[in-house]
């Protein structure tokens, strides 16, 4: 019986609760307006910075970066936690004080790997 309903149901099933979230949500949708203004003063801030950000429309950004992995470690170090690929950092868009801090801190750091 198990293998037969096993078969039968979704591959990825959502539960009851979940589907219930999704629907309030849905219902009365965030503003999301502040995050999207904020990562695009993010993102031109990482433009001053001589870096070119991937267009997103999420709450993060996607940054080519040589020494991706040595960057990171050394932002890591100062308290900033990013996603870190090997030719690439991934940064969540935060507030702008946050935000201001990440990009001073990686200043530093990009100074120090060149």
């Amino acid at each position: 019986t198990a293998r037969e309903l096993n078969a039968r149901h979704a591959p990825a099933p959502v539960s009851t609760l979940s589907a219930s979230l999704a629907l309030a949500a849905l219902a009365e949708p965030p503003d999301i307006q502040h995050v999207v203004e904020e990562r695009e003063r993010l993102a031109e801030r990482l433009h001053e910075l001589g870096l070119q950000p991937l267009p997103s429309s999420a709450n993060f950004l996607y940054v080519p970066l040589d020494r991706a992995v040595q960057v990171s470690d050394l932002l890591l170090a100062q308290g900033m936690v990013i996603r870190a690929y090997p030719n690439a950092i991934r940064v969540t868009v935060l507030d702008t004080v946050a935000n201001n801090r990440f990009i001073d801190t990686l200043a530093r750091a990009l100074e120090h790997v060149r």
